[in-house]
């Protein structure tokens, strides 16, 4: 099949007009690789965006391929593609054949060109194109087909996806400014039901995405936080790291949906409790990044406790359980206690029970109106 001018300048209007109408909901992005397979029959073509922090694969339209392939390269062989490195190593907008950077005669032994690409048929020549859409995604237009076909689809398909280039960093800004639009949304609402406290919203990498005015106070004091170029950070420079690691630890894992770590600094004691906001779902390539949710509890100052002495002897507890009361007292869930403690929920429901046997009572709310009985008196 020859390509003439005319074709290709009907290609490209049909391809940019499915991609300015995909962002608004108009055409499923699907229909994008679907309208380049037609153009190029015995091919398969993808859309695809990858994540460069947590290298995972959150959006794949892919048209020209079985379906139970396409679920086994999304769900693992995307992980060990070789020419994942050649993605990576090319610039923002660069097209580039993978005949030229690595032949699959090449790849003999390769677990991902032996027991994927063989059995998905013969597409050993490939074409694609990279465009950045964020720090930390990359959108990815590729068009794979037979070596057979090299010499007839090279020079139209390097034309199309220079061509295209365009009409797609133009739905990737439309579709950034819809996330946007829908993330603030999101993050007022969080922040809305977090008025009891300091709250903010920050991104994977402790980016400041938001706060409400409890937080704002606590940032112009400087007594916890401080921000530094719109990045999130502690005052006790010694606890910096342990603080980003979380963060990117709940962004990152599915099993992490929250966690807490306590922070001692020279104006007092505090919790700082993390969770995942939930993901925004949306249905084209470009992805919301995980946001985190921050509440900072205030746990008393330095050095300081509540005196619970006569209430200890009282009723015959251990200094651990005391320390416990000291914490129950303030207000503070058991696991906000547990936490500011360091020990575990687990330890701090155990000791709760033997402080319930000795003081007779059944509940926590029991036993913190007696504590606050106790502190009155």
């Amino acid at each position: 099949m020859a390509f003439d001018q005319t074709d290709l300048d009907r290609m490209t209007e049909e391809i940019s007009e499915l991609i300015s109408l995909a962002p608004v909901g108009l055409a499923d992005w699907i229909e994008i690789p679907r309208a380049i397979t037609r153009w190029f029959p015995g091919s398969f073509s993808g859309l695809q965006n990858f994540d460069l922090v947590s290298n995972s694969l959150p959006f794949l339209a892919v048209d020209g391929i079985e379906d139970h392939h396409l679920t086994s390269y999304s769900n693992y062989y995307y992980s060990i593609n070789p020419y994942e490195k050649y993605w990576r190593g090319h610039k923002d907008g660069q097209v580039w054949i993978s005949d030229y950077v690595l032949p699959t005669k090449t790849l003999t032994y390769d677990e991902f060109y032996n027991d994927w690409m063989i059995k998905v048929g013969e597409f050993d020549s490939a074409i694609g194109v990279k465009l950045d859409a964020t720090a930390e995604n990359e959108i990815r237009l590729n068009l794979q087909f037979s070596p057979t076909l090299f010499d007839q689809y090279k020079a139209p398909v390097l034309q199309i996806f220079d061509r295209l280039q365009a009409p797609l960093r133009r739905a990737i800004s439309i579709s950034r400014h819809m996330e946007a639009q829908n993330l603030k949304i999101a993050t007022q609402s969080a922040l809305l039901e977090r008025r009891n406290k300091p709250a903010c919203i920050v991104d994977i990498s402790g980016n400041l995405i938001d706060g409400n005015p409890d937080f704002e106070t606590l940032l112009r004091r400087q007594n916890l936080f401080k921000l530094t170029h719109n990045h999130l950070s502690l005052i006790a420079g010694n606890m910096g790291e342990q603080f980003s690691s979380l963060i990117r630890q709940i962004g990152l894992l599915a099993s992490a949906q929250n966690s807490k770590m306590v922070v001692r600094t020279d104006h007092g004691n505090w919790i700082l409790s993390c969770s995942r906001l939930p993901a925004i779902m949306g249905q084209g390539p470009v992805i919301q990044q995980p946001m985190i949710l921050i509440l900072a509890t205030f746990f008393g100052q330095t050095g300081t406790d509540l005196d619970l002495s006569g209430f200890r002897e009282s009723f015959e507890l251990t200094p651990s359980e005391e320390r416990l009361c000291q914490a129950l007292a303030r207000g503070y869930s058991l696991s906000e206690a547990a936490s500011a403690l360091t020990i575990t929920y687990e330890t701090a429901r155990s000791r709760i029970k033997d402080i319930f046997l000795k003081t007779g009572t059944s509940k926590q709310a029991e036993l913190t109106v007696m504590l606050e009985k106790f502190r009155s008196s």
